[in-house]
């Protein structure tokens, strides 16, 4: 955990820093030890269509989860970004699906049409996250944006050491409802969309 009193610039270039001394293995044991935790949790069960993302190599790694999630026949929905804006929707994600590389190489469906549904449970990667749910992202806003009027629970995805001591929240800022990491689950909204037990 980094210590108070930093800003967000300076959360950034530790978070990117550390990543970057991160082996491809440990990362993949470290995210089977926080998915395996995600997968048994009641938030997680009993939803019945998952927002998420393709993960790329420093984040944590989503294969697992969707896997499970394609096992159990549970919709999925991928962030897309538009062609013409700097700004992204959910799309549909099938097993099977075709894929494509999208902004900062990172896969993304080939369907254009937007996800028509609503969802129960968006899983969301960050930099880094503070006991709060506040989320640090790359600072383009695209998440915010993307979560923006979103009921679904939001539960942020990273590693122990990306969660903070404090992260600076402003206006536009959107928080999560529960930290994962390989260490531990913080749950910061138990009772979300009238639902009795997260975990």
């Amino acid at each position: 955990m980094m210590s108070e009193n930093i800003t967000k610039q300076d959360i950034r270039k530790e978070i990117k820093s550390l990543r970057k001394t991160l082996s491809y293995e440990w990362i993949k044991k470290q995210s089977a030890i926080l998915c395996q935790q995600l997968i048994q949790t009641e938030i997680f069960k009993s939803s019945k269509t998952v927002g998420l993302y393709l993960s790329s190599k420093s984040e944590v790694q989503t294969e697992e989860l969707i896997n499970y999630l394609h096992e159990k026949n549970i919709k999925m929905a991928l962030p897309k970004k538009e062609e013409t804006l700097d700004a992204y929707y959910w799309c549909s994600y099938n097993k099977g699906d075709t894929l494509q590389l999208g902004k900062h190489n990172i896969q993304e469906p080939c369907a254009k049409a937007p996800y028509s549904g609503t969802l129960d449970l968006i899983l969301i990667p960050g930099l880094s996250f503070d006991l709060q749910g506040h989320r640090l992202g790359f600072g383009s806003g695209a998440y915010d944006r993307l979560l923006e009027n979103n009921s679904a629970y939001k539960i942020g995805l990273g590693f122990s050491f990306q969660i903070s001591g404090s992260i600076p929240a402003e206006k536009h800022d959107i928080s999560m409802d529960m930290l994962a990491t390989d260490e531990e689950l913080h749950v910061i909204n138990p009772l979300h969309n009238s639902l009795k037990s997260v975990i």
